[in-house]
C-alpha cells in the first residue's frame, strides 16, 4: 500500500510541475494614451532576447593591466568586479577571453 501511495504522490507532484500540458493564460496590460485612448503594447517574440538593463560587468586583478570575462584562465581568486565603462578607462581587454568592448 505504501508503494502505491508513493507512486501516486510522485505522479501528482510531476503533474503539478509539468502543468499537465496547459498553456499559461496570457494577460494583456493596457495603459491610457495621451488622448485618453487605450494603448496596448506590441507583442514580444518569445525568442527575442530580453533587453539588457544592467551595466556590463568585467573583472580585473589588483596586479594586472587587463580586464576579463568571468571564468578567464588569467583571473585569480582575488578578482575584482568592475563596470565595463570604468574598466575601459584604466585597462586593456584580455586577448584570451575577449571580453566585451562595448556596452
Amino acid at each position: 500500500m505504501t508503494k502505491k501511495l508513493l507512486i501516486v504522490s510522485l505522479l501528482i507532484l510531476l503533474a503539478g510541475l509539468v502543468g499537465c500540458g496547459k498553456e499559461p493564460e496570457e494577460s494583456i496590460v493596457t495603459r491610457p494614451g495621451s488622448d485618453g485612448s487605450i494603448v496596448q503594447p506590441s507583442p514580444i517574440s518569445p525568442t527575442a532576447p530580453a533587453p539588457v538593463t544592467k551595466e556590463t560587468i568585467v573583472y580585473v586583478t589588483p596586479e594586472g593591466n587587463k580586464y576579463h570575462r568571468d571564468g578567464c584562465q588569467h583571473l585569480r581568486k582575488n578578482k575584482i568586479a568592475m563596470p565595463l565603462k570604468e574598466a575601459k578607462e584604466r585597462y586593456l581587454p584580455c586577448t584570451v577571453c575577449n571580453p566585451p568592448e562595448k556596452e
